[in-house]
Order: structure tokens, then sequence, then C-alpha cells
């Protein structure tokens, strides 16, 4: 008959500790996305990071880089002023609440467009 060790295995030690702040909103969506998965918020977001594809930029090094990152600050900070006139323009009734949204949505695709690049050349 075999012998079986009813002793539980030491588990990892876990020997850091990390802390940080969250508004309500966002801990309340941690804890239920835990809760979900019958998890402790610990154990989440050890999970999540253990699972997270975070893209590193390689080459910031690269002249290239460089200027296209330049170049698509210099793009984002004209969709974001491009977005504030709409804002205005939209609180002034100048603009139907449709078209407004669908101005606003073209915007953030463009701005998501350019991130993708830069981070594509940046890998």
């Amino acid at each position: 008959m075999k012998n079986i060790n009813t002793n539980k295995t030491k588990k990892n030690k876990k020997q850091k500790r990390v802390e940080f702040r969250l508004d309500d909103e966002l801990f309340n969506d941690l804890e239920l996305k835990a809760k979900n998965l019958n998890l402790s918020v610990s154990a989440y977001i050890r999970e999540t990071l253990k699972n997270s594809n975070i893209n590193q930029v390689n080459n910031i090094n690269n002249p290239d880089f460089k200027l296209l990152a330049t170049q698509v600050r210099k793009v984002g900070v004209n969709i974001n002023e491009i977005a504030y006139v709409l804002n205005i323009a939209n609180k002034k009734e100048l603009l139907d609440d449709y078209y407004f949204k669908e101005l606003l949505f073209n915007l953030k695709q463009q701005e998501q467009t350019l991130l993708d690049i830069l981070f594509k050349k940046s890998a």
C-alpha cells in the first residue's frame, strides 16, 4: 500500500509587497473581476500580471523612432485641439449629438492608428 503524504507542500513564499491606491470605481471593478473568477484581489492581480502581453519599446534610441515619435506627438496635439473645439461646439449646440459623437469616434480611431504605428515601429 502506498504511503500518501498529506502534508501540504510549501507554497512559494511571497517576499515582496506592493501597495497602490485606486479610486472607488476602479477598486470595485477589480473586486468584481476577482470575485467572478473566484480569486482574491491579490491572486487576480498576480494572474493578470503573469498573463499580460504588454509590448516593450525596444528601439527608443533609434533616430528614426525618435523622429516618428515626435511626429506622432505633434499629430496627437492637433487631435486634442480638434477634440477641444468639438467639445466647445457641442456645448454651444452648434453640432447635433449624433454628428458630434461620430466626429469624436473618428478622432479616437485616428489617435489609435497613430499609436499602433508608433509601437509597431518601435518593436
